[in-house]
């Protein structure tokens, strides 16, 4: 009887933790969701859920999520470019200062 009532009373002390955890997500989803704009109803919840879980809607997070991938591959690859263009630029100049400065070492 001990053990049980030791068990329900750290139940009880522990319980709000776990929930804690959980209306933590809930508001910062929250937060998310008015900072997107997204200020959607119950009714409007449940129709976006509803959506997505409809094969059209299985089939648009789908090409969503291919889209997405690309478009961060393309977006990778032209920042490569202009990274590289970059930094050959700054190497050209590292290498005019190194060259003057030489030049001024050697009149000394």
């Amino acid at each position: 009887m001990i053990v049980f009532r030791f068990a329900v009373i750290l139940l009880l002390l522990t319980a709000p933790y776990a929930f804690a955890d959980e209306a933590s997500k809930a508001a910062k989803l929250k937060e998310l969701a008015k900072i997107q704009g997204l200020h959607a109803t119950e009714d409007e919840l449940d129709s976006i859920i509803a959506f997505y879980r409809s094969p059209i809607g299985q089939k648009d997070a789908e090409a969503a999520k291919i889209a997405m991938q690309q478009w961060a591959i393309f977006f990778m690859e032209k920042n490569n470019v202009t990274v590289e263009k970059a930094t050959q630029a700054y190497i050209s100049e590292l290498r005019a200062i190194i060259k003057a400065e030489a030049k001024k070492r050697n009149r000394k």
